[in-house]
């Protein structure tokens, strides 16, 4: 299905971009084109899993690159002194990770810290603005990088169109995702079913006794928590409907700071007896009904398998092997769906170095140019709205409840949006960032000495031979000035080798 595109609350001007002129657009796509063959053959390799990829991660610091959007040198510096698993628990506790910056940054989004009274149908237009705003900045930002990276998987697995619940994702982004997203799943589970978003976006609120809405219950047991093929029936959707009947929110003006809120209504709820799964719920539960269903399914061998998996592909395979599945959903079973055990499972040291690489969605896409030049940020808007708009990947914007794919065969195209990205962005003409190239390149005019200096401050000694030579190839085709040196580090995060990870 392909997303919804921006309508007003894109538009250009708001967004702070403008488009290159049409000189700059075919110098763009000239300087790209060196990679479109490369890049082909790249995706064709991986995709069809026939060939090695051109790149050169070491297999001991695969985790590094796994953990982080893009590895700075005080990760890498970080890294070596802690080793493997000290690393792994150094990210898996990001409350102890100073990110001073990217918090007083977000103090320009303020519905990022409102009630939902303040949000629901006062601002929320300007609450998924800011959301989404504030989604990239902690992207480009935070130095809890695993941090978002999970709380993106879990963004899509609970999967809800901000523009359908009245700015209410800002509250659930808050209070259900990032605050449950490295606790146990039976806790985010109830968060999500609580969540006024998630009843709004999936008709929770018109769910009552003898006219039973089946949406949530359907989502809930096919891409929460189950999966499709995790044993229940049709039955078992019309049951698991009948105890959620009465969860509703306050919606009605009289309600005040109730108002966006969660509500169980008694008298909508259907307290006949059901079964669940073969498990008898007795009557006159109330709400319970509905809690003993989460608990019912957080600690289902289905969902134990099924979270299991989209976790490894996520953070590790995109094809993982029974074997390892069986292995990681044990430990979910075992721990009672700890998220950390999980991680700790699946980000091992003898999974990762055999790991094939993945292809990286635009979100992180950018995120990674960005912080690899160590771009000076004032505003985002440009990458929330036009960038991201154009590759398919505005925040909160996938139009149904699955989420954003994460397969590389959804992602594979559109590359001309990131080619002229980069090349903008070192060329000052992407309104509120900057990446002052000279710094990172120094003044060498020799092609060698540049490519060796941008491999050690943007690929910490890992850029690819092939890349690298073409690079050279290109600074000693013309006059060795400023703007070329420009464009050499705009090839580098143009390469086929910096869109994977």
């Amino acid at each position: 299905m392909t997303p919804k595109h921006r309508t007003s609350e894109g538009s250009e001007a708001q967004d702070g971009w403008a488009a290159p002129s049409r000189r700059a657009f075919l110098r763009n796509a000239v300087l790209a084109g060196l990679w479109a063959g490369a890049a082909t053959g790249t995706a064709q390799s991986n995709g069809g899993r026939t060939g090695p990829l051109p790149v050169s991660i070491k297999a001991s610091q695969r985790l590094l690159w796994r953990t982080n959007l893009w590895p700075t040198k005080a990760d890498l510096s970080r890294f070596n002194a802690l080793g493997h698993d000290g690393y792994l628990e150094y990210q898996l506790n990001p409350g102890a990770i100073a990110d001073d910056a990217c918090d007083a940054f977000l103090l320009q989004y303020p519905t990022l810290f409102q009630q939902p009274h303040e949000i629901y149908q006062i601002l929320s237009g300007e609450a998924r603005i800011q959301l989404q705003r504030a989604c990239v900045a902690r992207a480009v930002l935070t130095n809890r990088q695993f941090f978002e990276r999970v709380v993106e998987f879990w963004t899509d697995h609970f999967n809800i169109t901000n523009d359908d619940v009245a700015g209410l994702k800002t509250i659930d982004d808050r209070d259900v995702i990032r605050a449950n997203a490295l606790g146990d799943f039976k806790s985010l589970l109830t968060a999500s079913a609580t969540s006024p978003a998630m009843i709004v976006y999936l008709d929770g609120n018109t769910n009552v006794v003898g006219r039973p809405n089946e949406n949530y219950a359907r989502e809930l047991l096919e891409l929460h928590t189950l999966g499709v093929d995790g044993g229940y029936t049709q039955q078992d959707v019309t049951e698991v409907a009948r105890c959620f009947t009465g969860w509703t929110i306050y919606n009605s003006p009289s309600d005040g700071n109730l108002v966006g809120t969660f509500r169980y209504r008694a008298n909508r709820h259907d307290n006949g007896s059901k079964v669940v799964l073969g498990h008898p719920i007795a009557a006159g539960g109330g709400m319970q009904d509905g809690l003993t269903v989460v608990d019912i399914l957080a600690n289902h061998p289905s969902t134990a398998r099924f979270v299991s998996r989209k976790l490894i592909r996520w953070l590790l395979d995109e094809n993982p092997s029974d074997a390892l599945v069986t292995s990681v959903a044990a430990v979910f079973t075992a721990t009672q769906g700890d998220i950390k055990s999980v991680i700790r499972a699946i980000l091992t040291p003898g999974n990762l170095p055999s790991a094939p690489l993945k292809y990286k969605r635009p979100l992180h896409y950018f995120a990674s140019v960005l912080r690899a030049l160590n771009a000076s940020v004032t505003s985002v808007n440009a990458v929330a709205g036009s960038y991201l708009g154009q590759t398919g990947q505005e925040p909160y914007r996938w139009p149904s409840p699955d989420g954003y794919p994460d397969r590389f065969e959804y992602w594979s195209g559109l590359l001309l949006p990131r080619w002229n990205f980069s090349f903008l962005l070192v060329k000052g003409q992407i309104a509120g960032l900057s990446a002052n190239v000279n710094d990172l390149g120094g003044r060498m005019r020799d092609g060698r000495q540049i490519v060796a200096r941008l491999d050690h401050n943007l690929f910490h000694g890992t850029l690819d031979r092939v890349d690298a030579s073409r690079i050279v190839e290109y600074l000693r085709g013309g006059r060795m000035d400023a703007n070329r040196v420009q464009e050499a580090f705009a090839l580098a995060v143009a390469s086929p080798q910096f869109h994977w990870f």
